[in-house]
């Protein structure tokens, strides 16, 4: 399975990012790591990276504390991107 965890940063996210943050983590941990892969996106105003897709699943939760509330919201362009991004990843290219 390839997931894209995609997190709000936006400034209205600031209450509520700690709980995000541990669904995420939640959601990791669900996933085998000999068979799954994962990567870690945020976005306000852009989409960023803050992990590509990888199967070393347990080097990712640390990458969450990375995540810092900015900005304003442009949730429909960041699922885009991030579709964008995923299809390379199932198809088996990677990024």
């Amino acid at each position: 399975m390839t997931v894209a965890l995609l997190f709000d940063v936006s400034g209205s996210m600031e209450a509520r990012l700690m709980s995000a943050r541990e669904a995420g983590t939640h959601v990791l941990s669900w996933l085998d790591d000999d068979r799954d892969e994962a990567g870690v996106f945020t976005f306000e105003t852009r989409l960023n990276e803050v992990a590509p897709f990888t199967t070393r699943l347990r080097s990712l939760p640390e990458r969450l504390d990375t995540m810092t509330p900015f900005g304003a919201t442009s949730l429909y362009d960041a699922i885009a991107r991030t579709s964008e991004q995923l299809a390379p990843a199932k198809d088996g290219g990677g990024l």
